[in-house]
């Protein structure tokens, strides 16, 4: 359980995200027990009622790749395709398209403060030493690591720095459930979609229908913006197994968390 000194909430609007229709479900009217109460709408982020929109891309085939400065002709600024947040909050994981390795590589990674949000921009183009290679003409993702100067979101859970989990196999979990032990959970990882809006968020509890998402918020911890889950045991009588299960939930935040991704 997170404990906050004094957060400082804040009231969100629907962030205006084209094509999806966005609902406040998460941070609702509080219940008996402080639990969230399922359609009632209050103060929390707006989440996105469709569970296959917003940025979910699995990143399981893509080729990780470190800039090589010098190597590329005329390097190019190149937008990002999402970024994964690890839990410290200023690790990131930037993933991107380019052309088949042989040929085709990353100079280098520039980070660009704008009004308070990082911009990331990465630079990339033919490599020097493929001139004599016969290139094949193909997209192929690859992913960088980097180091904000600082972090970006708060909430991530502690000791899971330098780790990224979360996988194409989490189940997607919404928020909404009636919560009879209501409690702040971290979570494990959140992935931010090229408009810098709309993420997913990992976390991990145990199976259903026994545990259930009652919310989601966003507060400010000492002027960071924090992303809170409030997760804990549902009401209901089955039985369920004693297992860990890794969930991801969609999220739609007003203001960017970071710039220069492709839109």
């Amino acid at each position: 359980m997170l404990a906050f000194p004094r957060p400082r909430r804040r009231h969100l609007a629907p962030a205006g995200l084209t094509g999806l229709l966005l609902l406040t479900l998460g941070g609702g009217a509080v219940a008996k027990g402080g639990a969230s109460q399922p359609g009632n709408p209050g103060t929390g982020l707006p989440v996105i009622p469709d569970p296959g929109a917003g940025p979910i891309v699995f990143d399981d085939d893509a080729t990780p790749t470190v800039p090589i400065p010098g190597a590329i002709v005329d390097p190019q600024p190149t937008g990002w395709d999402h970024v994964t947040i690890w839990p410290d909050g200023r690790t990131v994981t930037v993933f991107f398209w380019n052309g088949v390795e042989a040929c085709y590589g990353l100079d280098r990674i520039e980070v660009a403060d704008v009004d308070g949000t990082p911009r990331i921009t990465l630079f990339t183009g033919f490599r020097k030493d493929a001139a004599a290679i016969r290139c094949v003409e193909m997209a192929q993702l690859y992913s960088t690591v980097v180091i904000l100067p600082s972090p970006v979101l708060g909430g991530g859970l502690p000791g899971l720095e330098g780790v990224q989990p979360g996988s194409g196999d989490a189940e997607t979990m919404l928020p909404g459930a009636y919560l009879v032990d209501p409690r702040q959970q971290p979570w494990d990882l959140v992935q931010v979609g090229p408009d810098g809006h709309s993420l997913w968020a990992w976390f991990t509890g145990g199976a259903t229908p026994c545990f259930g998402l009652g919310g989601v918020d966003l507060v400010e911890v000492d002027g960071l913006p924090t992303l809170t889950l409030t997760t804990g045991s549902t009401d209901t009588l089955a039985m369920c197994i004693a297992i860990i299960v890794g969930y991801r939930t969609p999220v739609a935040v007003p203001d960017a968390i970071v710039l220069g991704g492709l839109v």
